[in-house]
This record gives structure tokens, C-alpha cells and sequence, in this order.
């Protein structure tokens, strides 16, 4: 049975938006649990594949994690073999980080899953309601 909102909230737009991310949230979090998995994991393997190896500290800035947190994340998709870890030729100190043929294979999979949940939480809607609001999010994401 759906939880039950106050009706004043239910005219919040920021409220409904929390409500909705909540739901999406918990069903992507148990899918990638299932897989060792959190949701940092999917953002580095997503801005990996999205632009290529970089080093740990342009992952953080790029992505606004804190860099312990992103070494703690490349070490688990390192132990998953889903990335790697290399010497950065222009300064040995440095090491890059880059996305392996598992890790590529593994994140199309995890696409795949965020798009059966999406499909699911918005089966309400028509295809023209979901893709007006998918650029409506987008719009307010990107300003």
C-alpha cells in the first residue's frame, strides 16, 4: 500500500520531487547492493565512460565527492575489476584511473536496470508526459 502524504505537502513541488527520488532511490540502492554497489560506484563508472581515465582528484572535483571518498570507491571497483589503476605517464606520482572492458559491460548492465526502474516508477505516465518531464528535470538540473 503507498504511504500516505498530508494533503498541504502534496501541492510542494520540491516535496513531490523528494517523495519521487526517495522511491527511485531505495529500488536503484537495492539493485546495486545486489551487485557490491552503491551509487558513488555507478557516478564514477558513468563519468569514466563518459570521458575517459583521468586521476582520482579530477573525479572528486568533476563529480563534487570528497577524494577519500573516491579513493574508497576505486578501491572497491578496483577489487570488482572494474577499473585500473596506472601510472600517469606525464607525472609518475600521479595514477589515472580508467574503466576496464568488465567495467564497461557491467555499467551498460547497470543502465539498463536504472531504466527498467524509471520505466516502472513512471508507468503512470504516457511517453509524452515522461519525455516532457525527463527534459524538465534535465532544464532544472542543468541551469
Amino acid at each position: 500500500m503507498p504511504a500516505s502524504h498530508p494533503s498541504s505537502l502534496l501541492t510542494l513541488t520540491t516535496y513531490l520531487l523528494s517523495q519521487t527520488a526517495k522511491i527511485a532511490k531505495r529500488q536503484l540502492d537495492a539493485e546495486l547492493q545486489e551487485r557490491g554497489m552503491r551509487l558513488r560506484h555507478m557516478l564514477v563508472l558513468a563519468w569514466l565512460t563518459d570521458n575517459g581515465s583521468t586521476s582520482q582528484l579530477s573525479l572528486a572535483t568533476n563529480l563534487g565527492l570528497d577524494p577519500s571518498d573516491v579513493t574508497s570507491t576505486i578501491d572497491d571497483l578496483e577489487d570488482l575489476k572494474l577499473v585500473k589503476r596506472s601510472v600517469d605517464p606525464s607525472d609518475r606520482r600521479r595514477k589515472l584511473i580508467a574503466v576496464t572492458s568488465r567495467g564497461t559491460t557491467e555499467f551498460g548492465r547497470l543502465q539498463d536496470i536504472a531504466a527498467t526502474i524509471s520505466d516502472d516508477l513512471l508507468a503512470p505516465l504516457s511517453e509524452r508526459r515522461r519525455a516532457a518531464l525527463h527534459a524538465d528535470l534535465r532544464a532544472i538540473l542543468e541551469a
